[in-house]
C-alpha cells in the first residue's frame, strides 16, 4: 500500500511559485539599481551646476574688486584735479592783487610827477589841470561801476577853474573796439559833468555796461572854460575794485 501525507491547505495562505517569486526579486533589484543611478546622476549635475556657480560668483568678484580699484584711481585724480584748480585760483587771485597794487603804485608815481613837473614848469604851464586819484570799485548791482576821481590845479593861484568833464569807457564789444560816451551809461543821459573850483574838486558817481560791453580803460577829458587853463584828456586802465 502507498501511504501519502495529505497537503495541508489552510485558508488565507497564497500559493507562490519560485519562479514568479525570483522575477519579483530581480525587478525589485532593478528599482533599486535605477533609484541609486538616477540620484547619482542627479547628485553629479547638482555638483557641475554648483561648480559653475562658484565660477561665476569668482568672476563677479574679480569684477568687482577691479571696479572698486578704478573708483579709487578716478577719486585720487579727482582729489589731484581739485588740488590743482585751489592752486590756479589761487594763483589768479594773487595776479589780481599784484596788479591792483601795481595800478595803485603808478597813479602814486603818476601824481608826484605831475606835481613835480608843475613845480618846474613856467606860470603858463603851472596853471594846468591834473586828474588823480582815479578809482573804480563794484557795487550791489550787476554790471553798474562807482567811479571818483580829484580834478586839480597844479598851482593854487586863488582863481576858480570852470568848465565840463566828459567821461567815456573804452573796450570790445562782439569781438570789435567799441567806446560808449557818458550819456549811454547814465540813466538821465548827460553829456558831461560840471566843473567849478578854486583849489580842486572830487568827481564820483555810477557807471552802468552793457551786457555784451567788456571795458579796458576810462577816459577822462576836461574842457576848462578859461583861456590859461589846458584842455586834459588822459585813459586810465580799467581795474575795478572791492
Amino acid at each position: 500500500m502507498d501511504y501519502r501525507t495529505p497537503k495541508i491547505s489552510q485558508p488565507g495562505m497564497l500559493c507562490v511559485k519560485p519562479w514568479v517569486l525570483l522575477i519579483v526579486i530581480v525587478g525589485f533589484g532593478l528599482l533599486l539599481a535605477w533609484g541609486a543611478l538616477t540620484f547619482y546622476s542627479s547628485n553629479d549635475a547638482t555638483a557641475k551646476r554648483l561648480k559653475l556657480l562658484e565660477r561665476s560668483l569668482d568672476a563677479r568678484q574679480a569684477e568687482m574688486e577691479a571696479m572698486a580699484t578704478e573708483r579709487d584711481e578716478l577719486l585720487s585724480r579727482n582729489a589731484a584735479l581739485e588740488r590743482a584748480s585751489q592752486i590756479d585760483r589761487e594763483a589768479v587771485r594773487k595776479i589780481r592783487e599784484s596788479l591792483k597794487e601795481d595800478q595803485e603804485e603808478r597813479l602814486s608815481m603818476e601824481e608826484e610827477l605831475t606835481f613835480l613837473r608843475g613845480m618846474m614848469a613856467d606860470k603858463e604851464s603851472r596853471t594846468a589841470l591834473n586828474i588823480v586819484s582815479v578809482a573804480l570799485n563794484r557795487t550791489d548791482e550787476e554790471r553798474v561801476v562807482k567811479y571818483s576821481f580829484t580834478v586839480r590845479k597844479t598851482l593854487n593861484d586863488g582863481e576858480t577853474a570852470t568848465g565840463s568833464i566828459f567821461l567815456a569807457v573804452d573796450g570790445e564789444e562782439e569781438g570789435k573796439a567799441h567806446w560808449y560816451p557818458l550819456r549811454e551809461l547814465t540813466d538821465d543821459n548827460r553829456e558831461s559833468l560840471r566843473m567849478k573850483f578854486n583849489h580842486f574838486q572830487d568827481v564820483e558817481g555810477t557807471l552802468k555796461l552793457p551786457a555784451s560791453f567788456t571795458p579796458s580803460h576810462l577816459v577822462i577829458e576836461i574842457k576848462p572854460t578859461e583861456k590859461g587853463l589846458s584842455p586834459v584828456k588822459e585813459r586810465f586802465a580799467w581795474v575795478v575794485g572791492n
